[in-house]
């Protein structure tokens, strides 16, 4: 694989990692060595407007020289909308409410255009993006999310824990969600080197309709959490996103810091060739506070990517048991590189638990994952069916590999069968604990944890780990693997 995307004076190209291949990557465009990588992406700047390079990425694989090689075309330079100056007269003071003003913007932008929100602070409701929308955030600028639920209002079909629903829109909208139609054409491009913030934990007292002071609002959202399963309340699964990709194909998010959304961040369903590179995801704190998550959707690629998030940091999923079986759409051929998290409440990779409709082709390399609570999460419940096969993860620092049943998030009817967990590899890893996680060794006893379903030990089954080493500075176990079978550690069968 050798891919790219371009603006009109940059093309970044990305490429897979042959675990065989040198560190090291020259990069080359219409024949000339412009520099070298030991990651697998590059971004060249300064080029020319609306012009057609050749670059190759040349390495060596066992001595032998092998070489990518891909034409690129730069695109036209867009005029900038720029939205604080007329005829939109947006206000980035914090406090003036500018949905229309931007929206405005945006319907203008057309494909010539790219909507620059500039420096300032510029509060906004839910705002709609269409085919070839670009917006730009300079640095300095940032794209505020009201708290107000109100404010995006009406709600939207959408999809959230994989079931589908009404939700409240979320601050930026692509495409309308449908699961019976293929992803739609959309190339939008959201890039900058400001932020994209939603309303937060006040968005998500003001849709649960809990008030008072905020601490008083933050015991009450407990005892909303806790009687969750008394009350049957799903309010809560009715919030927005951050940015919400429905039936859309081919989007980049670039450059960004995102975060503080009352829910996930980035959020695509039914989509494809989403693309998120050069990013901070920040959500410390908010329930739910997922960073990227890939929701029946496939060919999407993240790398290059900071998270401190307040759950999950990405989050692979694809339906519910039984309506993600009956709507069959996989999540499918997910790329996630160069990712780091920083310590703090992040849960690391989550694959699951929502899998009924299926999660194949997750590769994961050159990523430090250490200092998250539960490193590689592989995830379902008694309830869900579905399949999670063919997932690499190699060259990467985790916290440790879990692959389990969970009991939370179970409620709806039974799918009927058993998950199938099977083909993962785990190459080239460095497992310790540097998380913080205040339940290590606790919820888990384990650096590698296995456990598959006592009623079918074959359900999970095909696992591989290669070249692992262990810090095992907690006294811990290193493996602890149960309700399964062909697991494979350097060579040897253990189950």
């Amino acid at each position: 694989m050798l891919k790219y995307f371009s603006y009109s004076d940059t093309i970044v190209v990305f490429w897979d990692k042959d675990t065989e291949t040198s560190s090291k990557y020259e990069i080359i465009i219409n024949g000339k060595k412009i520099g070298e990588s030991g990651k697998t992406f590059y971004r060249i700047n300064g080029l020319k407007a609306d012009t057609e390079y050749s670059v190759s990425v040349k390495s060596h694989a066992n001595g032998e020289p092998l070489e990518r090689c891909i034409k690129c075309k730069t695109t036209r330079k867009k005029k900038d909308i720029v939205v604080s100056e007329y005829p939109y007269c947006a206000v980035g003071d914090g406090q003036t409410l500018n949905t229309s003003a931007i929206q405005r913007a945006i319907n203008d932008c057309g494909k010539s255009g790219r909507v620059l929100i500039p420096k300032g602070i510029f509060l906004t409701g839910a705002l709609r993006l269409y085919p070839n929308t670009e917006i730009y955030i300079a640095e300095g600028g940032v794209l505020k999310g009201s708290e107000r639920a109100a404010d995006y209002l009406p709600e939207i079909d959408s999809r959230f824990e994989g079931i589908e629903r009404k939700c409240l829109a979320s601050l930026l909208n692509i495409g309308y969600a449908d699961h019976t139609k293929p992803a739609e054409p959309f190339n939008v491009i959201i890039r900058g080197e400001g932020e994209i913030v939603g309303g937060g934990e006040n968005l998500l007292f003001d849709t649960l309709g809990i008030d008072g002071e905020t601490e008083d609002k933050r015991n009450k959202l407990k005892q909303y959490q806790n009687n969750l399963y008394e009350t049957n309340d799903e309010r809560y699964r009715g919030r927005g996103r951050l940015i919400n990709i429905s039936n859309a194909k081919n989007v980049i998010i670039d450059g960004l810091t995102l975060g503080f959304s009352s829910a996930w961040n980035v959020h695509m369903i039914y989509s494809e060739n989403v693309i998120t590179c050069g990013c901070k995801i920040v959500s410390g704190g908010i329930w739910n506070g997922d960073g990227w998550d890939p929701d029946s959707s496939e060919n999407c690629s993240i790398f290059d990517c900071e998270f401190d998030t307040g759950d999950d940091c990405i989050a692979i999923k694809s339906g519910k048991n039984p309506e993600g079986n009956i709507i069959g759409r996989p999540t499918e051929k997910i790329n996630i590189f160069s990712c780091i998290i920083k310590k703090g409440r992040s849960h690391g990779i989550a694959i699951g638990s929502e899998v009924s409709g299926g999660i194949k082709g997750v590769k994961i390399w050159d990523c430090d994952f250490s200092a998250s609570f539960f490193g590689i999460h592989i995830k379902t419940t008694a309830k869900r069916g579905g399949y999670i096969k063919d997932v690499e993860v190699k060259d990467s620092k985790i916290s440790r590999v879990m692959i389990r049943k969970v009991g939370y998030n179970d409620d709806g009817e039974d799918g009927g069968e058993l998950t199938e967990i099977s083909g993962l590899k785990f190459k080239n890893l460095k497992i310790e604990y540097n998380s913080g996680d205040p339940n290590f060794g606790k919820e888990a006893d384990s650096y590698v944890y296995i456990d598959g379903f006592e009623k079918d030990k074959k359900k999970v089954k095909d696992i591989r780990f290669d070249n692992i080493e262990i810090d095992n500075k907690e006294d811990l176990k290193e493996y602890d693997v149960r309700n399964c079978s062909d697991i494979i550690i350097d060579g040897k069968t253990i189950m």
